[in-house]
């Protein structure tokens, strides 16, 4: 083997790590040292826990949503199980993803459906009252029944501990 063609390959293999180190280095950075320092330096109110919201809607339709909410700093995320209910029949479920954020008591959510083969959207914005376990606002989905967007006034409140 030729010192060229050496020279070649360890030149070769000495890029393809140093790519392959930088890339992991970046990774890490992102997903472990960025969030450490969010949640360090951080101080608004936490929302993580357990969240009900009862709607009551025309025709005896109940929906009532139970949501297991985990903070990271301004950043929320979680599993929202919807429950269905018309005049007293057996309740349909739905499991949906909670995406959102909270930034100055004011907080919003896009809720979304586990199932991708599923039509499902939900956007909700809320404010944050008294000592973090009540929120209050507006949210909007797309109602898949009649195939429109509706909307009404919710409010959440935070199960005791």
């Amino acid at each position: 083997m030729s010192q060229l063609t050496l020279n070649l390959a360890l030149g070769i293999v000495s890029g393809v790590l140093t790519a392959a180190l930088l890339y992991f280095a970046a990774v890490f950075f992102r997903k472990v040292i960025i969030p450490w320092y969010l949640e360090l330096v951080y101080r608004g109110v936490d929302l993580s826990g357990k969240w009900t919201n009862k709607i009551e809607l025309p025709e005896g339709l109940t929906q009532t949503l139970i949501g297991n909410i985990r903070q990271s700093a301004h950043r929320l995320s979680g599993e929202i199980t919807l429950s269905k209910n018309r005049n007293g029949e057996e309740p349909r479920l739905v499991h949906l993803v909670a995406q959102g954020e909270v930034r100055d008591r004011l907080v919003t959510l896009r809720i979304t459906s586990k199932e991708p083969k599923r039509i499902s959207l939900c956007v909700i914005l809320l404010e944050v009252f008294g000592s973090g376990d009540k929120m209050r606002g507006f949210s909007a989905w797309y109602d898949t029944g009649p195939g429109e967007i509706a909307g009404t006034e919710v409010e959440w409140n935070r199960e005791k501990a």
